[in-house]
């Protein structure tokens, strides 16, 4: 009787230590989804370093630059809503198809204007913009299909193992893209972007389809669905709050990471674009470590407590950064303050959700993406700051500004340190 207690404890003891990292790997349809989130986020890692690199070497401009990559997000405030009402009446692995499709198609055509060297600055801010709506649309698709894929109890799970192949490509791909550039050039670099576009539709064909309410769409039901996915989340004031908590980092720390960083490594270590995308690199080491922490731990009950401690983390880790000369220190830092900056976002993903009904997922999850909209207007605010006073001050007043708001969040809100 006591040995059959003691190797029950011991079953107990073992079934709680239990890493779940790869837990909805065993779905077939998550694997496939998850490959091609391999293949579409290497392809766009791709683009946004040769990009990046391309834009300040054509203007020679840190507000062009930093917004270049800024303009992507602007589609956001028409796209996502309509997107969402899509989402939510047809089929999403169709939609999700066509958004792949269109997507490799269009980085085709920009990189054979770099490549036949007629490229201009309008070329650029054109091709982000069409880029930023179907980007826009395919995220909405793929939070569905997650969802849909991976039953509830795993769904923090599901959509760290999903952020993974955003931050392990991050972690990876621009030190690759950063030699190929200073190697064979931008036009050939964005011919590898394309290939890797091409890919993620092939791998993504397998892919089932799962039941789902349908219905007409017109622009009457247009509206009438908008305005019903937003009297959701009007009555839904927990995700409102989880999501302002991202839209800080958006605003104030992403331009910096992705929009500012070509002129930083350039004005502030003097290097050119292999250091660039070390730099990006480590952080998205930083951020691959985060989602891998957290889909092995699965549930987190005080969500918007660490959120909040998060952002104050990823404040205080940029704010350090900012203060380094030396490159592979600022590595380090850089890999330290996005580990925690990743955490915000992960958790935001899995804890939404949990909570958001199927039948109004897409519209609630692309109206929610509208907060994208203030990447660009950090990337102007953070660019006129570069433009004006220098990369580093940019750094520095961005990460002030970012700690200042959270504590006032805080202070005005309290509730969200007790909100599950």
């Amino acid at each position: 009787m006591e040995l059959f207690i003691w190797k029950e404890s011991l079953t107990d003891v073992r079934s709680f230590f239990r890493l779940r990292t790869f837990d909805s790997l065993r779905i077939r349809d998550f694997r496939f989804l998850w490959a091609t989130m391999w293949c579409t986020n290497s392809s766009q890692w791709v683009e946004n370093v040769a990009i990046g690199w391309l834009t300040f070497q054509v203007t020679q401009s840190a507000l062009l630059t930093t917004f270049s990559v800024g303009a992507g997000a602007i589609p956001y405030l028409v796209v996502g809503p309509v997107g969402g009402v899509l989402i939510d009446a047809w089929d999403r692995r169709k939609l999700f198809l066509t958004a792949l499709a269109l997507s490799f198609i269009a980085t085709t055509i920009f990189a054979a204007v770099v490549l036949l060297d007629l490229v201009r600055t309008w070329h650029i801010f054109a091709f982000m913009l069409v880029s930023g709506s179907l980007r826009t649309f395919r995220y909405g698709v793929e939070a569905a299909l997650v969802s849909n894929i991976v039953p509830r109890d795993r769904l923090i799970n599901g959509f760290a193992l999903n952020t993974f192949t955003g931050s392990a490509t991050r972690a990876s791909v621009p030190a690759i893209t950063g030699l190929l550039v200073a190697l064979i050039d931008v036009g050939f670099t964005l011919v590898v972007s394309v290939l890797l576009a091409g890919f993620a539709l092939l791998v993504a064909f397998p892919i089932g389809s799962r039941p789902q309410m349908k219905h007409s769409v017109s622009l009457t039901t247009i509206v009438r669905d908008i305005a019903e996915g937003a009297q959701y989340l009007k009555k839904t004031p927990k995700v409102i709050v989880l999501t302002i908590l991202t839209v800080i980092p958006i605003l104030l720390i992403a331009p910096i990471n992705i929009g500012l960083m070509p002129v930083y490594t350039q004005e502030v270590f003097k290097s050119g674009p292999e250091a660039l995308g070390l730099l990006i690199t480590a952080i998205g080491i930083g951020m691959s470590i985060a989602t891998i922490v957290l889909a092995s731990v699965g549930e987190i009950l005080y969500k918007a407590r660490a959120m909040v401690l998060s952002l104050i983390g990823t404040a205080l880790g940029v704010l350090i950064f900012s203060q380094i000369s030396v490159l592979p220190i600022a590595f380090i830092v850089a890999m330290g303050y996005s580990t925690v900056l990743m955490m915000v976002y992960v958790i935001h993903s899995g804890a939404i959700q949990e909570v958001i009904p199927d039948q109004v997922r897409g519209r609630v999850t692309t109206l929610l993406s509208a907060g994208f909209i203030t990447f660009p207007v950090g990337t102007l605010l953070v660019g006129s700051l570069a433009q004006e006073f220098g990369a580093r001050t940019a750094v520095v007043v961005a990460a002030c500004a970012m700690l200042a708001v959270v504590m006032v969040f805080v202070a005005c809100y309290r509730r969200v340190l007790t909100m599950t």
